[in-house]
């Protein structure tokens, strides 16, 4: 008897959190008297910092409240580490109810029959046209993010100002600001980690699909001979101009991993800073003494443009035993009110058509996706990898390495990666 009182002040507990951490991957139900009947919906993630968790309890437990019925169990994987685990799950037959699919997996999988179609979800009515474009696999859509991570250039628009410049809007414009300060002996440009620098390259490989037919650009990145090699050349090459020029610091690259602003950056010292638009939510804790925003990066001669990322690809395994109340769950997860509650916490922008950033460091970036001027990191209608392929690359030119002996070997293992 004392067993069975304390199982039942567990469940209790648990009813009352909202939702718990994973524990397995078979769903069971409750009957105990006086309680309703439970369904464990189990949802496999990214984990992120302290600031996606917070964001991602708080709906959850929206949920829990508004669906008694119901549990969630969230278990958080790194993103080094997802890749793998959710493979292994769906190859053992046990995979969640709902997971997170990057979009260099998505492809792999809804061939496979694994993601089930998405139908019947109110929001996706509301989503930007070029997101449903990125979503839509099969002839259906298979997966929804919830956000859209962007990397932009932050500019510190008081030292601009000063010097009497203004933001750059294009490479040739860019250079010649970088080598302004550089004449004044600053090093003008700061970067967090290695993927912004990954960000800029993609800008310059992409961008001609701006600017013409989209489509009939990524089928000849895989099916001309040597254009993608050509393109990822040219890409890097600006890269290795900024390492040349002395434009920004190649070391830094092994100090900016940890989600933090480079201190050049936060303290004054250098007018630009290549980064995820989640700084943001950095910078604005300990808010610098100057003022600042995010613009979308330069590119080429002609324009600059904003990178993003389906940062939140939520999918439904098509074997779930609860299939109707996981589309559910996915379809309350991306309802607008819920996407902006996720979105603001962390610096992210809204993948729904007019959806304004409530931060105003942001809001340069999403007046470029709202003027076109946008590209996707690891866009659906390109097979090859290049966004996973290009960690090699970037690190071949910080080291001093040639344009196109890093443009080669990003290539090939983009190429033997292809899905």
């Amino acid at each position: 008897m004392k067993r069975l009182t304390v199982g039942i002040l567990l469940l209790m507990c648990v009813f009352l959190s909202g939702f718990f951490f994973h524990r397995g991957n078979q769903n069971r139900e409750y009957d105990v008297s006086g309680m309703q009947p439970c369904i464990i919906l189990n949802f496999l993630g990214f984990r992120y910092d302290s600031d996606n968790r917070a964001a991602l309890e708080r709906l959850l437990s929206l949920y829990s409240e508004r669906h008694p019925d119901k549990f969630v169990s969230y278990e958080g994987i790194p993103p080094a580490e997802y890749g793998r685990v959710l493979s292994q799950r769906l190859k053992m037959k046990s995979a969640d109810d709902v997971f997170m699919v990057p979009p260099i997996l998505a492809r792999r999988y809804a061939a496979e029959g694994r993601l089930a179609p998405l139908k019947g979800i109110p929001a996706l009515k509301a989503y930007r046209p070029e997101v449903l474009e990125q979503m839509k696999l099969e002839g259906d859509i298979r997966y929804a993010t919830t956000s859209l991570g962007a990397f932009g250039l932050f500019c510190n628009l008081d030292m601009l100002e000063k010097e009497g410049l203004s933001v750059p809007r294009n490479m040739a414009e860019f250079g010649a600001i970088c080598g302004y300060f550089l004449r004044k002996e600053v090093t003008p440009v700061a970067f967090a980690g290695r993927e912004p620098l990954k960000a800029l390259v993609v800008a310059g490989l992409f961008e001609p699909s701006v600017s013409g037919d989209a489509d009939s650009f990524f089928v000849s990145l895989e099916t001309v001979p040597g254009r993608l090699e050509i393109a990822l050349m040219e890409s890097l090459d600006r890269l290795a101009a900024l390492r040349e020029r002395g434009w920004l610091r190649p070391g830094d690259v092994r100090g900016g991993d940890d989600g933090e602003p480079p201190l050049s950056f936060t303290r004054g010292e250098t007018p630009f800073m290549l980064g995820g638009s989640w700084h943001a939510v950095r910078l604005a804790r300990k808010p610098p003494s100057f003022r600042y925003a995010a613009y979308p990066l330069p590119a080429s001669e002609d324009r600059a443009v904003v990178v993003l990322g389906l940062d939140t690809p939520l999918a439904v395994n098509a074997e779930s035993g609860y299939l109707e109340q996981a589309v559910q769950l996915v379809g309350i997860l991306t309802s607008p009110e819920n996407i902006e509650i996720f979105t603001s916490g962390q610096g992210l922008l809204s993948p729904l058509r007019g959806g304004f950033p409530a931060d105003k460091a942001l809001r340069p970036l999403w007046e470029g996706v709202e003027e076109g001027r946008a590209v996707f990191h690891s866009d659906i209608r390109l097979r090859y990898p290049v966004w996973e392929c290009l960690d090699a690359g970037v690190d071949m030119v910080l080291a001093g390495g040639q344009a196109r002996e890093a443009a080669e070997r990003v290539a090939r293992e983009a190429a033997e990666m292809s899905i």
